[in-house]
């Protein structure tokens, strides 16, 4: 497991983000205590009658009614700095209420099932910390041994017999009690990188508005940093793309650009905010599917193609107020056809070969290699001989040949 230390401000945060967390439990929890408690007075009913007025009192004069004070409790702000202790002390008052009860009955078969139940809530659903829900399961145990020896007629066997099975179960508690804390304070970490890199981001947003002349640029770069932020798993995905989709458009001998009848000064220009342009649909595809944490389905994956066509028409709807700007007709070209394959299998339209826009093409061969390079949920980020192996497999096949192989030797220089 990762150990994190945490400067004294970053305790205190994951404190106030561990009792949000905790207190969605911890209510419901109590009142579910509260209820089966009292609903347990059935067995004692049917089975040990003449024991009723004695458990009566155990139940709703020395439990419940704490448990209920708790509850309450919950809603005052003072809750948050003791409330670890208070529901130590419940858990151990409810536990130690059973106890009482089994010393009283020569067979209490049934009311070890309820001890069970309050060793199960102190360890997984009242979110104790582990040191205190292993300082309660320990002090349970100790009342359990000494009262069921000194004060009832239980063979010693059977305590014995339950005994080991509760300090096993109380084992497996505290194991798992340390694994969830330990998850929960990565997780908190994990959060805590993603705000930074958020704000650090948006940093980067103000610094690319001030330092772009054109309004218009500006607001589309920002979109497309947006729809990128949205996505937790891309990072700097957009500035890498950019950057080497510029290196790559760089590299391109003269011809190509003249066989697409294109000034190559003038593409190597616009290139790299173009290609920033190449996700900006993700902006209008749900949360839920653009960060799952794992592969999509079918129905999914179909909803996020949908991301280039969206991107084209947002920006189609820019390019009314911008006639025969090389930014955005580059970033129509990429945002809609830089999933396109050059044997004509891609999205959205299925071009095939030249028909697919050289800007998409080489956004294509970038976006991927950068999609390689990176770790997902549901692979490894692969080493750069491996991605740059894999482009070559899609040479001609996914890929322009002569981009391609330009891009391979790019790389591998």
């Amino acid at each position: 497991m990762t150990n994190i230390h945490m400067r004294d401000i970053e305790k205190e945060k994951y404190k106030d983000y561990a009792f949000k967390k905790d207190l969605k439990y911890i209510r419901p929890v109590l009142l579910l205590g509260t209820l089966l408690y009292a609903l347990f007075t059935i067995i004692d009913f049917n089975f040990y009658p003449q024991y009723v007025p004695y458990f009566l009192k155990i139940r709703f004069i020395l439990v419940v009614p704490l448990v209920l004070m708790g509850f309450f409790y919950s809603f005052h702000k003072s809750f948050r700095y003791i409330y670890q202790y208070v529901l130590m002390a419940l858990t151990y008052l409810a536990g130690l209420g059973i106890i009482l009860m089994i010393i009283t009955i020569k067979e209490p078969n049934y009311y070890y099932g309820g001890l069970f139940l309050v060793f199960a809530l102190n360890f997984f659903l009242l979110r104790l910390r582990t040191i205190y829900s292993s300082i309660t399961a320990g002090l349970l145990l100790f009342s359990f041994l000494m009262l069921t020896i000194l004060f009832s007629d239980i063979n010693i066997g059977v305590i014995i017999e339950n005994l080991i099975f509760y300090s096993s179960f109380c084992f497996i508690g505290v194991v798992g009690s340390r694994y969830f804390e330990q998850y929960r304070l990565n997780h908190f970490y994990q959060e805590s990188l993603i705000m930074g890199e958020k704000i650090v981001l948006e940093k980067q947003i103000y610094k690319q508005y001030e330092d772009t002349k054109n309004y218009h640029t500006a607001t589309i770069i920002t979109l497309a940093k947006l729809a990128e932020s949205r996505d937790l798993l891309t990072g700097n995905h957009i500035n890498r793309v950019s950057k080497l989709s510029y290196l790559l458009a760089k590299k391109l001998p003269n011809s190509i650009y003249e066989n697409n009848n294109l000034v190559k000064k003038e593409f190597l220009d616009t290139i790299m905010l173009s290609s920033s342009l190449h996700d900006i649909g993700k902006i209008a595809i749900s949360d839920m599917i653009l960060n799952k944490p794992g592969q999509l389905t079918k129905e999914e994956f179909e909803v996020i193609k949908t991301h280039t066509t969206k991107g084209y028409e947002m920006l189609k709807e820019i390019e009314k107020d911008y006639k025969d700007n090389m930014f955005i007709t580059l970033g129509l070209q990429i945002s809609k056809s830089h999933h396109e394959r050059w044997d004509g299998r891609g999205y959205p339209e299925g071009l095939k070969g030249n028909e697919i826009p050289l800007a998409a093409r080489i956004v294509a061969v970038v976006d991927v290699y950068d999609a390689l390079i990176s770790e997902r949920p549901y692979k490894p980020a692969f080493s750069k001989e491996k991605s740059l192996e894999i482009i070559a497999q899609g040479i001609g096949k996914h890929f322009d040949p002569i981009i391609s192989k330009i891009f391979i030797k790019l790389k591998s220089n």
